[in-house]
């Protein structure tokens, strides 16, 4: 019960820094449900298995597994893990959400990224981008896209969709 009063209280703490889209995100609680969760003191994790939802605000991670990295009471890293893991959040207030998605998600709230690996996609409004590994710069909104590394013939592929005219 100690273990469980200390989890919750360690969540309270860490998470008013996790979403960093809109700004609104940062001030919404963050909402955790799964069907286990252990907290390691020792290693600095807290790792939730079993259909895991975190929401906060925009944002909204739903994976098998997250473990959450804590170093000094912040949290600099999540994982997530599923087939595959899905990362969802608002950019802006005039964006359309974006989506990532792999066999593995690491959100690092340090460098502000989130790296989709092994069969990963984005998407952001109706472009799409897909490859191995996806890097997601939420600060500067930019992709970075890489291949599988070998003789797996998967490559890099974006579809970018034109943009539209402004009317008159």
């Amino acid at each position: 019960m100690k273990q469980l009063v200390r989890l919750a209280f360690g969540a309270a703490i860490l998470f008013p820094t996790l979403a960093m889209a809109l700004p609104e995100d940062r001030e919404k609680p963050v909402h955790i449900v799964s069907d286990q969760a252990v907290l390691d003191d020792a290693k600095g994790t807290v790792t939730y298995t079993g259909n895991v939802k975190l929401t906060q605000g925009t944002l909204e991670i739903n994976a098998d597994k997250v473990v959450l990295y804590v170093v000094n009471n912040e949290l600099t890293k999540a994982f997530a893990y599923g087939k595959p893991a899905h990362y969802q959040q608002l950019p802006s207030p005039d964006q359309p959400l974006t989506h990532a998605y792999g066999l593995t998600l690491e959100y690092d709230l340090t460098a502000e990224t989130v790296t989709a690996i092994e069969q990963a996609k984005l998407t952001q409004n109706q472009d799409t981008f897909t490859g191995e590994r996806i890097t997601y710069d939420i600060t500067k909104r930019t992709v970075n896209a890489f291949s599988a590394q070998g003789s797996s013939g998967k490559r890099v592929e974006m579809i970018l969709q034109p943009k539209k005219k402004a009317t008159p």
